[in-house]
């Protein structure tokens, strides 16, 4: 008597799979069945040939020398900043962003706004997809540009909308802020785009606009990105101004609460992590851009043995350099070890917390634990492939997650990537960017702003 098969839409196979949740599983010799962009089944690879077929022989993919896992989420980003990698290193927050960064985008801004904020942000994607980011959260300038672009290239990506006044040139639509908000909040993405809000930091924004952000997130139930606690410079201004810390101010005006995306927060008192952890704030570690700029260290274990929900982020290429999150998942862990000389532990932030804060972590800090973040049936299928079987480097393997953490320590050895079931990269090569077309259009700006450059430096 014959079996009649299920037929779905891919089955990939693979030595072992990280599915994240349950928590610290390895599964061997395994398949992910998928159909119409959702996990459908995770079982032993023999059974799956017995339950179930593809509609095309070319999506039973067998990866047995690989590991998959979720696609890593990206909490925190500036993507059109891809084209300011490399422009102002070795300086500090405060120079880095008064004397360089700021007067740089407010030209780029005034003269071809949305070429450039396009142009980066798909050179930005380009860079994530290929190391093995399915989901980013953005913050910048023209965000209905960086929707256009992330459409286009397949990613997903959660898109803030700021309410940032420094300048003309910033947003020169600011006026029309609450009419664009509603706009996008309104429109459908089927699950590619999911709207936030943004306040830049407390040092950019004032009450008024914080009480409009406030509003608008309860308004719409969505989150609101918070640059916060960035620099102890940052705190001090604020408390010289108004005798109050930064998160102290924020408390007062209702923006502590678990809408809140609070990124960065590199100096925190036992009593703001207590209030982190009653008012269920998420937080961004940033662990490569922070040591780049010597703006301090996220006390994460701390934060964890709270409760808090930490994710983890890139920053900007313009602070980082590069958008690679097995990087910043090594660093992290690294540095969470030494957060302060008389708190060593070898046993902080493990190498399990970082893949969580990578994947799961990142989920919830924007409100879909139930969709993405880890490999589980019923959820989106954002996978990534990882060769861990066959390069001297990444052998031998005794513990999964120290491998991929430790061993690897980079996005090298990634060959694939599935964005809701969709394969997105192949073989290490990204088949939704023109490569040649992102080379010449980086390059453009690069001769543009190697002019511009010197006439700041002068």
């Amino acid at each position: 008597m014959s079996i009649t098969k299920t037929t779905v839409d891919s089955l990939i196979h693979s030595k072992y799979i990280l599915p994240i949740i349950p928590k610290r599983t390895v599964l061997k010799n395994s398949c992910i069945a998928i159909s119409k962009g959702k996990i459908v089944d995770i079982l032993d690879s023999k059974t799956s040939q017995q339950k179930y077929k593809v509609k095309h022989p070319q999506n039973e993919v067998f990866k047995m020398d690989h590991v998959l896992m979720p696609g890593l989420i990206n909490a925190h980003t500036h993507t059109p900043m891809n084209i300011l990698k490399g422009y102002a290193d070795d300086l500090s927050l405060g120079d880095w962003l008064y004397k360089m960064v700021f007067p740089t985008e407010r030209h780029l801004l005034k003269t071809e706004p949305e070429n450039y904020v396009s142009i980066g942000a798909r050179a930005s994607i380009y860079e994530m997809l290929s190391t093995g980011t399915t989901t980013f959260n953005d913050m910048y300038m023209y965000p209905e540009t960086i929707v256009e672009t992330a459409l286009e290239t397949g990613i997903r990506a959660a898109v803030s909308f700021p309410l940032f006044r420094i300048a003309p040139e910033f947003d020169p639509y600011v006026d029309q802020y609450e009419e664009r908000v509603h706009k996008v909040m309104k429109t459908n993405y089927n699950n590619k785009i999911f709207p936030v809000l943004a306040g830049h930091a407390p040092y950019t924004v004032n009450d008024d606009d914080f009480a409009t952000l406030k509003r608008l997130t309860e308004k719409y139930q969505t989150k609101l990105n918070v640059h916060l606690h960035e620099t102890p410079e940052a705190i001090k201004m604020q408390y010289e101004k108004d005798h109050i810390r930064p998160i102290e101010r924020l408390d007062k005006l209702g923006i502590i609460n678990s809408n809140l995306i609070a990124i960065h927060m590199t100096d925190l008192t036992q009593q703001e992590i207590e209030l982190c952890k009653r008012k269920k704030v998420n937080i961004v570690h940033c662990p490569v851009s922070n040591l780049k700029l010597a703006s301090g260290i996220c006390p994460v274990q701390k934060l964890l043995d709270a409760g808090v929900n930490v994710a983890l982020g890139t920053d900007s290429s313009c602070s980082n350099n590069n958008l690679d999150m097995f990087e910043e998942m090594k660093i992290a862990s690294l540095i969470g070890k030494i957060y302060r000389h008389e708190e060593r532990n070898s046993e902080n932030v493990n190498s399990w917390d970082v893949l969580d804060m990578a994947t799961i972590n990142g989920a919830r800090s924007l409100g879909l634990q139930k969709k993405i973040g880890s490999i589980e049936k019923g959820k989106l299928a954002d996978i990534i492939a990882i060769d861990i079987n066959s390069s001297v480097n990444s052998l031998p393997v005794y513990d999964l997650s120290s491998s991929i953490v430790y061993s690897l320590g980079n996005s090298k050895y990634l060959t694939d990537v599935w964005v809701d079931g969709q394969r997105v990269v192949e073989n290490k090569k990204v088949k939704t960017i023109d490569h040649n077309k992102i080379i010449s259009d980086i390059k453009y700006f690069n001769e543009k702003l190697l002019k511009f450059k010197k006439s700041l430096l002068k």
